[in-house]
């Protein structure tokens, strides 16, 4: 495993190089499809986390991150469908990496086997989510209803998270805005951000453009 080099980094990658070893993480890097990686990881093996993912295809400080459910096993020297979606949304509008950070660090490829105790607020974890956001041009959410609810607990426990979103409230997309069809939510809508790769459907918004969330429905994601 190829550790940092820190003749690679700039100003910016060095305050999550910084965030890294502040909190005792371990930082990595390396080359997929030659693009260059650098992803955040926990050091205790018995419970894998992942806290930040980059992929990197040239200089500059243009940034797209996407915010989504929890980290899939896409790391600083491999990656998988979703990445690689984002990439190409990142690439499409011309930006010169993506970072990705989740709503939960706890590695996992379906958020189905994770249970709710790994969705709970974590303060390292927001650390890079700020940081990320703070960075970004353009932010994509796509953390799902299980994300969505994760969101909705997290904003109960500290209101660092409406906070964090309000900074960045007219730079923040998605493919779809949903209301839950679910009956128990009859009286009281959910409202959800879609997964860019859906279940039933993978496909289904791989050629589609980005919408930009209105400031009534960041606030109907943010506050229940």
């Amino acid at each position: 495993m190829k550790i940092y080099n820190l003749k690679t980094w700039t100003v910016i990658n060095l305050i999550f190089l910084k965030l890294s070893e502040k909190n005792n993480l371990r930082l990595c890097t390396g080359v997929h499809n030659g693009i260059e990686g650098r992803a955040v990881f926990n050091k205790d093996i018995s419970a894998r986390k992942r806290y930040f993912l980059e992929k990197r295809w040239r200089e500059g400080e243009n940034i797209l991150t996407a915010i989504m459910m929890n980290p899939s096993n896409a790391a600083h020297d491999n990656t998988d469908d979703t990445v690689d979606q984002l990439i190409e949304v990142a690439q499409n509008y011309n930006y010169d990496a993506l970072y990705v950070v989740n709503v939960s660090s706890f590695i996992g490829g379906s958020s189905s086997k994770l249970n709710s105790d790994k969705f709970v607020f974590d303060k390292i974890n927001w650390r890079f989510i700020q940081q990320a956001m703070k960075e970004s041009n353009m932010i994509f959410v796509g953390w799902g209803m299980k994300g969505q609810k994760a969101i909705f607990q997290h904003q109960k426990v500290n209101g660092i998270v409406l906070k964090t979103f309000m900074m960045k409230k007219h730079s923040i997309y998605t493919y779809e805005f949903m209301n839950s069809k679910n009956k128990i939510y009859s009286k009281k809508p959910f409202y959800y951000v879609t997964h860019p790769r859906p279940l039933r459907n993978k496909e289904k918004y791989r050629q589609q453009k980005l919408y930009k969330l209105t400031q009534v429905q960041l606030n109907k994601l943010l506050t229940r």
